[in-house]
């Protein structure tokens, strides 16, 4: 997929250079998903959508289910795309649904599958 690219001029605060700071960020929407990678090197911010993903819940007994397993391989392919990139990552941050949610038992494992709120047209 193409990738969009996109810079921000920030104003300078200092006299020495700064070591380009890579952070990638995972946006897990309704229907897509997508990996952005960031680059600040202390004057600039570049961001560029390095990959893009379709988020496909799935249907079962009649409730829709975010495909965790699915969502969870493509962020790993995004954040590898944004690695190689990059040459490294700094850091990385993720944003998903505002009303979907998982809830993590004390093993820190996921306790059944997050319920989807995705309509049924999203589905067909």
């Amino acid at each position: 997929m193409g990738a969009s690219r996109r810079r921000i001029r920030v104003e300078k605060r200092g006299s020495r250079p700064m070591e380009t700071r890579n952070m990638a960020a995972v946006d897990l929407g309704a229907e897509s998903g997508r990996v952005m990678l960031a680059r600040f090197d202390g004057q600039r911010l570049g961001l560029e959508e390095v990959y893009r993903f379709p988020n496909r819940p799935v249907l079962l007994r009649g409730h829709r289910f975010w495909n965790v397993l699915a969502l969870w391989d493509e962020t790993l392919t995004g954040l590898r795309k944004a690695r190689q990139a990059a040459g490294s990552l700094h850091s990385a941050g993720v944003d998903t649904w505002g009303v979907d949610y998982g809830r993590v038992i004390h093993t820190a494992s996921c306790k059944g599958t997050p319920f989807s709120i995705a309509t049924t047209a999203r589905m067909a």
